[in-house]
């Protein structure tokens, strides 16, 4: 069976639609009940799905959802802070988001899947 992800999201803004590529988004998050996506270029848009919404659509070899908040592009993790041994904390290009951590649950799936 195959599964067909999303390729692309279409976004909302004002009188204007932009579709962004899957490809391009390093990371989806959540802040104060909204969702948003940076893409490569560093640019944020608001999105009208939930994480867990885009869970469901989005490529798990490209995406793994790190914590409640976030969602990362593998391609994307330009390095990883190991504070302990159950406290990583994830540098993504283009994101002016400096707190992205791995929550403690996460921790042996991504260590897993960042050597798929």
């Amino acid at each position: 069976m195959t599964t067909n992800y999303k390729s692309r999201f279409v976004i909302n803004m004002g009188m204007h639609i932009k579709s962004v590529e899957a490809e391009k988004i390093n990371l989806f998050f959540s802040l104060e009940k909204s969702t948003f996506i940076n893409d490569n270029t560093g640019s944020t848009f608001d999105l009208d799905y939930s994480l867990d919404q885009i869970e469901k659509l989005i490529d798990p070899k490209q995406f793994f959802r790190i914590s409640r908040k976030h969602i990362v592009n593998i391609s994307d993790i330009t390095y990883i802070i190991s504070f302990s041994s159950s406290k990583l904390q994830l540098v993504i290009s283009n994101s002016k988001n400096d707190e992205i951590l791995v929550s403690r649950s996460k921790l042996t799936e991504i260590r897993k899947w960042l050597e798929k």
